[in-house]
């Protein structure tokens, strides 16, 4: 999921928010009323001291911490640094969720499937059909071709996914689009043959260390281009395995999905967002980045996020790179939203209380996975699963994303957690997490 989270710090969490049950954390920290016990302020202590060497050690401009309990109604948030040049940073700032912008476009589809337009196993040809990708989608001009000449406007669904010499894009479901189940090749990271990943290229781009074409490399993307970039580049030609047959994660899915949605809908992607999930819920410091007009309610603005640049530019002062100027929406369904910690908890629990979802069998294929990775083990329907050993019992659903940002949901307590690092390539989250998780139960 593109994080550096580890299931110690699932442990960490839990362990923090039984020492402060009652208890809320700039430098901002924030407190109720009600008294902590020694072990309880000690841990807190302790947390906070841990985050203050996030901010001393390491490359991290801000950070922040939010956990929260509607059952136990306690909560403990902590933020450190500054979220802009100047501005503390604080528990009610709006990041950048990166990818944990998934499972919203998950339960898009999870939507129109109880709304009756297609089911889980349903496949992009009887959604799509067998018409060209310029029939599909004629809105929009499709004018690339890809290696051996064939326009994209020319190509079909089929095209999506080549692999043992077969083209088996409209054989993939709606199931395997959101679990990464479908074998094709992500768009933003993985790059075609003898070319540079198209995250990678806008990233140099953004440092100001290449002048891609504009034509190929926009400044403003939309789900039509991203569609038209990974048909031209010859991405298809490298799948990973035949649809349903392994775990490839990646940004195609959901581009895919997106589109779909639109078709369905007849709204744009953000206007589905919003009417289908952030105006529900009354999400409203929640947007989709380059795609709608910032939306700020209770926050306190958006705070920046920041590059480590030394594997891509190795050498000179690439480490801290502000890019609060770069232009992300190469993200859209994969990871464009910007949220804050409290709209967060608000999209996790009208999920599971009936705002979201009404039908008892879709909600339950929540828990429907695939074997993932090392970093999440399972991976269901947009949401990392931490499954019981002992019983397979779904233990929390979870997401992580480029920035270093991760979100958890414990359906038993109703406990959410959300955090962020807002920057890339922190390379200490194990050891951090490990030491935090030390300090809390030694101070029980």
């Amino acid at each position: 999921m593109r994080s550096g989270t580890s299931f110690s710090f699932y442990c960490l969490v839990t362990t923090l928010f039984l020492f402060t049950l009652s208890a809320c954390s700039n430098d901002s920290t924030d407190e109720n009323t009600i008294e902590l016990s020694d072990a309880a302020q000690a841990g807190r202590d302790s947390f906070d001291q841990l985050l203050d060497s996030f901010i001393d050690e390491t490359n991290v401009i801000n950070t922040m911490v939010y956990v929260s309990n509607g059952a136990l109604s306690g909560s403990y948030s902590v933020a450190k640094g500054e979220a802009q040049p100047g501005i503390p940073m604080s528990a009610d700032h709006q990041f950048h969720i990166a990818s944990m912008s998934k499972p919203f476009t998950a339960t898009l589809l999870l939507q129109l499937i109880e709304e009756g337009y297609f089911t889980l196993d349903s496949t992009l040809f009887e959604v799509l059909g067998d018409a060209t990708i310029g029939e599909l989608f004629p809105g929009y001009a499709f004018l690339r071709t890809d290696a051996d000449g064939t326009p994209v406007a020319n190509m079909t669904i089929d095209d999506l996914q080549r692999f043992g010499g077969e083209s088996q894009g409209g054989s993939i479901t709606i199931r395997q689009l959101m679990q990464h189940s479908h074998g094709m090749p992500d768009v933003t990271f993985d790059a075609p043959n003898g070319q540079e990943s198209l995250a990678g290229t806008t990233i140099l781009k953004y440092a100001g260390q290449i002048n891609p074409d504009p034509a190929i490399y926009p400044d403003q993307w939309s789900g039509f281009r991203l569609l038209e970039y990974y048909l031209a580049s010859g991405l298809p030609l490298q799948s990973f395995f035949s649809p349903g047959m392994g775990y490839h994660y990646g940004d195609t899915g959901p581009v895919i999905a997106a589109l779909i949605i639109e078709r369905a809908t007849g709204l744009s992607l953000a206007e589905a967002y919003r009417a289908r999930i952030f105006d529900p819920l009354e999400m409203n410091d929640t947007y989709l980045h380059h795609y709608e007009e910032p939306r700020q309610s209770r926050s306190s603005g958006l705070s920046h996020r920041y590059f480590d640049l030394t594997r891509l530019l190795p050498g000179g002062t690439n480490v801290d790179v502000d890019a609060d100027g770069w232009n992300t929406s190469i993200d859209w369904a994969g990871g464009g939203l910007v949220s804050t910690a409290a709209d967060i908890e608000r999209f996790y629990h009208g999920l599971f209380d009936g705002s979201l979802l009404q039908n008892p069998s879709v909600i339950g294929a929540l828990e429907n996975r695939v074997l993932a990775d090392d970093d999440t083990p399972y991976y269901g329907l947009g949401f990392g699963l931490q499954v019981s050993s002992a019983n397979d019992a779904v233990l929390a659903y979870e997401h992580g994303g480029f920035w270093g940002s991760y979100m958890m949901y414990i359906p038993t307590s109703g406990t959410t957690l959300t955090y962020t690092v807002n920057q890339v390539e922190f390379r200490r989250f194990d050891e951090l997490y490990e030491r935090a998780r030390e300090l809390l139960v030694t101070s029980n």
